[in-house]
């Protein structure tokens, strides 16, 4: 009996396993069963939305499944990206196929850095279309690698540069001694601890704030400049370093300038006081070196202009001991460099005359025309025009380099000066009237620019491919286009640069294949309508 009753329990046990098991094994195959139909009604769809809800129901472990929807998610939003030329999408990309651990075999092309080149991109047109310092600033944080990253940082300068033109108009339409010390006291407050060569745009506005103010201190109610001796009472009277500085300055036959020199030397500030004493201890040497020396970060150094004035026209040549590839000078010419790094307006008459001599040698007159265009002044621009014309190779290039820098308002005053130097003998000043026409950025220019694509210097046609894109005239690009028959690498660049921000095309895959430009883009140049084809 006992035997009987054992085997029913024992034979119960097992019926139980048994069932347990089939319920185990029904549940375990109807969740695969589920899963892999789940998994083809999202292969059906082909969708975003369904390979994202896919991947939220299921399980990480499933490595195969979420593999595959990544991968065919990092597709489709790489398509989507290139539809719509959309960062946010090229970025999404990058996430999922990351995640699906593809890898591509060496025949493939690389998206993962096509996606960066393009994110970078966009960011950067975004940041354009923005046109903020703070947007610029921002995406050279983000992409400080980017091929963008210089154009940004050359944005960032240009707009403070404009900045400090518009503050500057500001003040000269009320002209006042006090309008320009109070913008003086609004560019510290707007720019505050900007150093290095961002500084520079802020650092001469203050400067030609300063010397606006100083020429109404030196000036009668009429605008007539004080007399020598009223000027010299004022300075002295005021007893401040500004104040003799612009003695110094606005009466080059002064009879009381070695007084302001004195007077300066007095109040100097220690760290200045030495700098002051090599200026000024007759060895042109050792003042030499300690102006070329000079980290020109602050107003301060304003006091050093009259000394270095004073040192401009030494001629006594200098010989650089272990520096044997430095270019031979003279004094003068070092004082001339660095008056230009200090970038005081008030030293531009006396540069002025330093360019146009030739008692003192060819290296004064190079340095003077160089620091003229450092700090640009319209009383400088017939100065340095004139010097195009100069029978001397260096003085040519020189003045070519200098009006560059000339803001486009004063540069479209001059328009025969600049269609000429684009038929200079000297390529160099074709290259640099080619970024001068890019600067200026006006359509009377369009058949100049056009011309230089033909120069038979290959820098020129560099620069007019990139002045073209500056440009922003859509008659350009079958010029554009058709100069990349050249083939030559630098310039299908600089040509593809400008047709990108011309047309807003980009053919990346022409970043491995740049042969090909020529043929793409006629291709589709043909199904446009472009004016001037």
């Amino acid at each position: 009996m006992d035997r009987m009753e054992h085997g029913r329990r024992v034979k119960s046990r097992l019926v139980r396993c048994v069932k347990v098991t089939l319920l185990v094994s029904t549940v375990v195959w109807t969740g695969c069963q589920s899963l892999e139909d789940r998994w083809q009604s999202a292969r059906q769809k082909d969708t975003i939305p369904a390979y994202q809800e896919f991947l939220e129901n299921c399980p990480a472990e499933k490595v195969y499944y979420t593999r595959q929807a990544h991968e065919r998610l990092a597709t489709l939003f790489f398509e989507k990206a290139e539809r719509e030329q959309s960062a946010k999408w090229y970025a999404q990309f990058l996430i999922h196929d990351e995640k699906a651990g593809r890898l591509r075999g060496p025949d493939e092309p690389d998206l993962r850095k096509m996606a960066q080149e393009e994110i970078a991109r966009l960011t950067y047109v975004e940041a354009d279309r923005t046109g903020t310092i703070e947007a610029y600033c921002e995406f050279e944080k983000k992409f400080p690698q980017s091929p963008y990253a210089r154009e940004a940082n050359q944005k960032i300068q240009d707009l403070l540069v404009q900045d400090a033109e518009r503050l500057l108009a500001g003040a000269r339409e009320t002209n006042t001694r006090e309008a320009y010390e109070a913008l003086i006291l609004e560019a510290e407050k707007k720019y505050p601890g900007m150093t290095g060569v961002r500084a520079w745009p802020i650092l001469r506005l203050k400067r030609k704030a300063r010397y606006l103010a100083e020429s109404l201190r030196f000036s009668t109610a009429d605008g007539r400049r004080l007399s020598d001796t009223a000027a010299w009472e004022h300075a002295r009277r005021r007893g401040a370093i500004q104040g003799y500085v612009s003695y110094y300055c606005f009466y080059p036959k002064g009879r009381h300038r070695d007084d302001a020199l004195d007077a300066l030397r007095e109040l100097a500030p220690p760290d200045l006081s030495a700098m002051i004493a090599k200026l000024t201890s007759g060895d042109s040497a050792e003042a030499a070196n300690a102006a070329r020396n000079l980290k020109i970060d602050s107003q301060a150094y304003d006091i050093l202009v009259p000394f270095l004035c004073a040192n401009l026209f030494d001629s006594t040549p200098l010989a650089w001991e272990g520096m044997p590839g430095l270019k031979a000078t003279t004094a003068g010419a070092v004082a001339a460099e660095t008056l230009g790094k200090i970038g005081d307006p008030r030293a531009v008459d006396v540069l002025i005359q330093a360019a146009g001599s030739g008692e003192y040698g060819r290296e004064l007159r190079e340095s003077a025309i160089g620091s003229l265009g450092d700090m640009p002044d319209p009383r400088a621009l017939e100065a340095i025009t004139r010097a195009l014309d100069d029978r001397e190779e260096r003085i040519r290039r020189a003045a070519a380099e200098a009006i560059v820098g000339f803001p486009a308002a004063d540069l479209l005053k001059i328009p025969d000066v600049l269609r000429n130097m684009t038929r200079s003998r000297d390529w160099m000043a074709r290259e640099k009237a080619m970024k001068i026409l890019g600067k200026i950025a006006d359509a009377r220019f369009l058949d100049d620019l056009v011309g230089g694509l033909k120069d038979r210097q290959r820098e020129v046609r560099i620069a007019a491919a990139k002045a073209l894109g500056a440009l922003g005239d859509q008659r350009a690009v079958p010029h554009l286009v058709q100069a990349m028959k050249e083939q030559e690498y630098m310039l299908t660049r600089a040509l593809r640069r400008s047709l990108q921000i011309l047309t807003g095309q980009a053919f990346p895959e022409l970043d491995d294949h740049p042969e090909r430009s020529h043929e793409t883009w006629s291709r589709w140049l043909e199904k446009q309508s472009v004016p001037g084809g």
